[in-house]
């Protein structure tokens, strides 16, 4: 469940939500954006609640959220989630090239494709958990022995 709250809702009223969450032993997750203030709760709400925090000062609107990635969902985070990596900035309209190998196997080996990426323009090397062989390998989306 989400609470949305104006971006001129005083801080003082977001605190008294945010008590009354806490109260019920639920757990509340701001996030505020330039237009509202999301509040987050996290645990099992009871119904009542609801009408409760929807009479509260401040409160826009009380949102039931069923989905199981409400901390990833726009419903409570409806800003872009942006990622900063030493000034490359990932989300938010910003395009970022990332290039690497499947497996990282050895130092040479990394070295030489993030001289590739860099070359081809990427801006960011990333690559996958070297897994040593098992005596199986994966062609074609079929199982068979190396």
């Amino acid at each position: 469940m989400i609470v949305i709250t104006s971006n001129k809702t005083p801080e003082e009223h977001i605190r008294l939500i945010i008590k009354e969450i806490e109260k019920e032993g639920l757990q509340a997750h701001i996030s505020k954006g330039a237009d509202r203030t999301v509040i987050g709760l996290i645990g099992s709400v009871n119904p009542k609640l609801a009408e409760h925090l929807r009479q509260m000062k401040g409160v826009e609107n009380v949102v039931k959220i069923s989905k199981s990635y409400k901390l990833a969902s726009r419903d409570f985070h409806p800003e872009d989630t942006v990622i900063d990596i030493k000034g490359t900035r990932i989300g938010g309209g910003n395009l970022v090239v990332m290039g690497g190998p499947c497996a990282v196997e050895s130092p040479e080996q990394i070295d030489e494709i993030a001289r590739l990426v860099k070359a081809a323009g990427g801006q960011v090397l990333r690559g996958g958990a070297f897994k040593p062989r098992t005596g199986l390998t994966a062609s074609r989306g079929l199982a068979s022995r190396a």
